[in-house]
């Protein structure tokens, strides 16, 4: 892995439709340096909320599966933000 445990923040607003900023802290997890990993996020992840509902699919009525044991770390194909993303 690139790094064991990001914190990646990407504000933004119903008025603008880029992203404010984002920011990238490895605490020091890294395997490269944080302004590059950050780089790779820029370059491959599409921030804007319009954008994540999209990739992600989050329009499909699949929540009612969330509902119980979690929204994260579960083998289900509905749950696309489980799925890696091949980095360019």
């Amino acid at each position: 892995p690139v790094t064991n445990a990001p914190i990646v923040q990407a504000p933004s607003t119903i008025a603008i439709v880029s992203t404010l900023s984002t920011s990238l802290n490895t605490y020091g997890t890294g395997s490269k340096p944080d302004s590059e990993i950050l780089e790779i996020i820029n370059k491959n992840f599409d921030l804007r909320p319009f954008a994540i509902i999209k990739e992600l699919k989050l329009k499909r009525p699949v929540y009612s599966k969330t509902a119980s044991f979690g929204h994260f770390g579960r083998n289900d194909a509905d749950f696309t933000w489980e799925q890696p993303k091949k980095l360019e």
